[in-house]
């Protein structure tokens, strides 16, 4: 049986993962423009965060995939190239 704190805590924890927004391997995939292969050589290499198993299934938590964009160092655009006909003559 039970005890009151399991069942509390059980009942945050339940709260907590439906106030959680998860997502799943094809979401994660989409959400970040980037394979599957990429983004488990980058939980491999640690410079990922890992998935969460939750009944069985991986799933990744957005805030944790948010806050790892954020950290990231950002990179200048590159400026489309010219082509040929665009290109002034002198």
């Amino acid at each position: 049986m039970e005890s009151d704190t399991d069942q509390l805590s059980h009942q945050s924890l339940r709260s907590a993962l439906k106030a959680e927004r998860w997502l799943k391997r094809k979401e994660l995939e989409l959400y970040l423009g980037v394979s599957y292969p990429t983004i488990w050589k980058w939980v491999r290499a640690s410079k990922f965060p890992a998935a969460t198993d939750l009944n069985g299934m991986p799933r990744w938590s957005l805030k944790a995939v948010d806050a790892w964009l954020e950290a990231q160092p950002q990179r200048a655009a590159k400026a489309p190239a010219l082509s040929s006909s665009s290109k002034t003559k002198s």
